[in-house]
């Protein structure tokens, strides 16, 4: 019998939010890194502070997107909530870039090694019409991705305050998210799968949940 997470309270969802601020700042200030994440040992020389994808400050909720289970019952906190998670939200059906994206984020789950456990997959589809030609697509060579959906005003909304939001709307982006569901980076649809695992490998080293 699975146990339902308790909502959060709106103490533990500012808690999270100065989570998600200090895991950006990480990216940010090298001072920050080195006296908040790292043993005493480690040389703030030796201390990389740089990162591929688009820093998202304000980070947003990952609850905002509505998103729901292919039956239609609203997505659990287990689903969204407790680990680092690839979230790509696709616009239309499952074509080249859909498909890039998919391959994508298998492989550098794959690549985290030892980690992998620490990161799940989401695929969001903004078109139940093509519902069946995606999940044939995860079926065969893509198991372990969460298909999850939301409407097209929903996910306008979201991304609407969002880096390069018409973008994401048209072709479809990647985002990462941490373990309290804050939404904190993004990658254009195109973007090097060796940079994004260089960026997930740092905050899962740096960052002591999920």
């Amino acid at each position: 019998m699975t146990i339902e997470q308790q909502p959060q309270t709106p103490k533990a969802k500012k808690s999270s939010y100065w989570v998600a601020i200090i895991l950006a700042l990480v990216f940010i200030i090298p001072i920050v890194l080195a006296w908040t994440f790292f043993n005493e040992e480690h040389e703030l020389a030796n201390v990389d502070t740089s990162n591929y994808g688009h820093l998202i400050l304000p980070p947003p909720y990952i609850e905002k997107l509505a998103l729901k289970q292919v039956n239609g019952k609203a997505a659990t906190k287990r689903m969204l909530l407790g680990k680092w998670r690839m979230l790509y939200i696709n616009p239309n059906g499952c074509e080249k870039v859909c498909r890039s994206n998919l391959y994508k984020m298998r492989q550098v789950r794959i690549a985290l090694g030892k980690n992998q456990s620490r990161v799940a997959r989401i695929f969001v589809s903004l078109d139940r019409q093509q519902r069946i030609v995606i999940e044939d697509a995860i079926a065969h060579g893509y198991t372990g991705t969460a298909l999850l959906e939301t409407t097209k005003v929903n996910a306008a909304k979201f991304l609407h305050k969002l880096p390069s939001a018409k973008m994401a709307l048209k072709q479809g982006y990647l985002y990462l998210v941490d373990p309290h569901g804050n939404v904190m980076m993004s990658y254009a649809p195109n973007a090097n799968s060796s940079k994004i695992l260089k960026d997930m490998k740092k905050l899962l080293r740096v960052s002591q949940i999920g």
